[in-house]
């Protein structure tokens, strides 16, 4: 019988992301580590419906591929979303206000 060891996470690279009005983020992946993260510190007030939306999936549109995004989580302060590093990840925009994210990605 194989033994299998696990290790503990490590953060590799974090940063954080201020967006203001009309701000977003274009299609992109990481290659640093198998898991990206995004947490909302602030999220603007009022959102509209589609608004802020951190997407996963949909690729850049350079790439001439017509696929829509796997999935979307509206932006809620305080929590933490993980995903692949290799999905493709983007934010649409916001009308009003500013927008806090921490990000860091784990091996």
């Amino acid at each position: 019988m194989a033994v299998i060891q696990s290790r503990r996470p490590q953060i590799i690279a974090s940063w954080s992301i201020l967006l203001a009005q009309q701000g977003r983020h274009v299609p992109h992946l990481h290659d640093g580590g198998p898991i990206s993260s995004a947490v909302h510190i602030t999220v603007p007030t009022g959102l509209r419906r589609g608004e802020g939306l951190l997407e996963l999936g949909r690729p850049p549109e350079d790439i001439p591929m017509e696929l829509d995004r796997l999935t979307a989580f509206k932006p809620k302060p305080g929590h933490l979303v993980l995903f692949p590093s290799f999905i493709y990840h983007s934010t649409s925009r916001f009308s009003d206000g500013e927008r806090l994210t921490a990000a860091f990605d784990a091996v």
